[in-house]
This record gives C-alpha cells, sequence and structure tokens, in this order.
C-alpha cells in the first residue's frame, strides 16, 4: 500500500473538505470509518467527472458497482475543522472488477490516509459479475490514460 503515497503524482482528481464535528469522536480526531465515506464520495464524483453522469439510479440501475473489498492504512490524524483532500483513481480494470485508490491529504499535503478499493460491475437483481461496460471502459481509460493497468 505504501506505493500509493508515492504515486500522488498519479492522481487526477481529488475533491477537498473541511472535517465537521459530526465527524469527529470525543478526542477531536476524525473517526475511522469517515474517511471510507470521503472516499466512497470521491469516487462518486470522479464517475461524475469522467463522464458518468451519477443520478438518483446510477449504481443501482446504470452502473451497478459494488465494494468486495476495501484495504485502508491510517497515517496521520485529521482533526475538527481540518481541510483535506480526497485523491480518487482507477488503477486497473479487469473484465468485471475495477481497483480504485485514494489517498487523503491535509492542509500541509501531508498523507493521512491511502486506501485500495476493489469494485465489482454486477448483473442486476442477480448479483453476478458482469463485463465493465465499454463506454466505462474508455471514459476510465481517456481520463487515466498511462497510469492504467487493463487486465480484462
Amino acid at each position: 500500500m505504501d506505493e500509493i503515497a508515492k504515486n500522488l503524482d498519479k492522481f487526477k482528481f481529488y475533491v477537498e473538505g473541511k472535517v465537521q464535528f459530526n465527524e469527529v469522536d470525543s478526542f477531536e480526531v476524525v473517526h475511522n470509518i469517515q474517511y471510507l465515506y470521503w472516499m466512497e464520495n470521491s469516487r462518486l464524483e470522479y464517475l461524475d467527472k469522467i463522464g458518468i453522469k451519477i443520478g438518483r439510479n446510477t449504481i443501482r440501475e446504470k452502473l451497478p458497482l459494488m465494494v468486495v473489498n476495501t484495504s485502508i492504512s491510517y497515517l496521520a490524524p485529521l482533526f475538527f475543522t481540518d481541510k483535506y483532500r480526497v485523491y480518487c483513481r482507477t488503477a486497473s480494470i479487469g473484465n468485471s472488477s475495477l481497483t480504485m485508490e485514494n489517498i487523503v491529504t491535509n492542509e500541509s499535503n501531508e498523507v493521512c490516509a491511502i486506501a485500495r478499493s476493489v469494485m465489482v460491475h454486477l448483473e442486476k437483481g442477480t448479483f453476478k459479475s458482469k463485463r465493465i461496460p465499454d463506454e466505462v471502459r474508455e471514459k476510465i481509460k481517456q481520463f487515466e490514460q498511462v497510469n492504467l493497468e487493463i487486465s480484462g
């Protein structure tokens, strides 16, 4: 996972935020689950940015993706009112899966968390894996260009 943090230059997309009171524990440190929420939101914003319109039914009807694995490392704390960035990229595309990576940094650009998530494209109703549509593949390829591994 350390290689993710070393490759910040490969990340072309990020969202920004400010730590809210409801996101911290009694020590005013961001609760670990919040990072996963931020990363999930960054993935949706990323898809929207590359041209996959995100709407009310996108994930349920048009592009059913389910996270099947997430690995996260917490490297430095964020505190109430801190500003942060969540970087997001697609690292690889398989036949039915996407591997996405995230880096969370603070205002000083210190890496606070790194994560890798595998998402599987599902057949609606059966929850069986299904090939990622060519249109989605092309949009990701155009955006990521040389920083993308393709295996399916």
